[in-house]
């Protein structure tokens, strides 16, 4: 379900869907280059994050080293986590989703793509995931716009840097 406007006093009609199959969609997007690398599972798990991390940096050019910004998810903070020589996870803050471009990523497909569905079976949302990662991702100049973050563009002194306070995770 998603919110929509409406004339006040109204109720207007949405579809629901009452049974629940889950499908997670993992995703790493760049702002700057609207670069973005997905991965579908039926489960969430340290394995399949550190699948999806090992894909990630596969992507990479040879000469290249990706910061992933990150929520505290238990399979984002798992000690089973197997994380590339060429990523290096940066852990925000809890409760702060605003701070994670990514965020804008999955609002933008749900309002999109995914709100007020039915969707028949499991391959049917499937097909609807892909369909929207298709729409969506595969757009660079979309991930730019969705993806933008003024923070990020904001110059680092890494000498001043507190990694502790940052929760940076060495590799």
């Amino acid at each position: 379900m998603t919110r929509l406007w409406a004339r006040t006093g109204s109720r207007p009609r949405a579809t629901r869907q009452t049974q629940y199959d889950y499908l997670y969609l993992f995703a790493a997007v760049c702002p700057d280059s609207g670069h973005a690398v997905g991965l579908l599972s039926p489960h969430v798990s340290a394995g399949v994050m550190s699948s999806f991390l090992e894909h990630f940096g596969k992507q990479l050019a040879a000469d290249e080293h990706a910061v992933m910004i990150l929520d505290q998810a238990g399979w984002h903070v798992s000690g089973d986590l197997a994380v590339p020589a060429n990523v290096t996870l940066i852990l925000l803050p809890p409760r702060s989703p605003e701070l994670n471009p990514a965020e804008n990523l999955w609002h933008w497909i749900t309002q999109h793509h995914w709100s007020n569905h039915v969707y028949s079976d499991y391959a049917a949302m499937e097909k609807a995931a892909i369909d929207a990662w298709q729409q969506t991702c595969l757009d660079a100049e979309r991930i730019k716009s969705v993806g933008a973050a003024p923070y990020l563009r904001a110059p680092v002194n890494w000498d001043s840097y507190n990694s502790r306070s940052a929760q940076v995770r060495p590799i």
